[in-house]
């Protein structure tokens, strides 16, 4: 197991089993690198863990908590994104779970628009006056859906 550290950042990697752990802020995320771990290399902020053929992944550690991970093929040119996540924000509720009965229909809605998204946040919920419902997501930003299920 190699342990690097940086400011509050704690990052172990298993280099036999392709295991990082990264830590920060009382949260810890897990990543799988599929490749053959070859070499790990620690400069300042940045992590880098090179793999069988030349590739090799990069671990930011910026500020305000923000992690940022993406691959590069052996020549430097970016190939993707894996990572991008804010430590210790508070956990928001699944969006369905926040969703009293009687309301699947706005449930069944969001959910084939924004399928894709990850993290949902239910605002206000107000029958009487309309419901809005705001859709979180690092990318994309906030989503508004108005009491007719209409695109804002």
């Amino acid at each position: 197991m190699e342990r690097f550290t940086y400011n509050d950042w704690k990052i172990n990697i298993n280099v036999t089993m392709g295991d990082i752990d990264v830590f920060c802020c009382d949260e810890q995320r897990g990543y799988q690198i599929p490749e053959q771990i070859e070499k790990l290399e620690q400069k300042d902020e940045y992590v880098y863990v090179y793999v069988s053929g030349g590739d090799f992944y990069q671990f930011k550690f910026e500020e305000g908590n923000f992690l940022v991970g993406d691959k590069f093929d052996k020549d430097s040119i970016y190939l993707e994104s894996f990572s991008c996540h804010v430590f210790g924000e508070e956990e928001k509720q699944p969006f369905a779970t926040m969703i009293s009965d009687g309301h699947d229909d706005y449930w069944s809605y969001f959910e084939s628009k924004f399928e894709a998204l990850e993290h949902f946040l239910l605002l206000s919920l107000h029958p009487e006056e309309g419901t809005y419902l705001f859709a979180y997501n690092e990318e994309l930003g906030y989503e508004v859906i108005d009491s007719k299920c209409e695109e804002v």
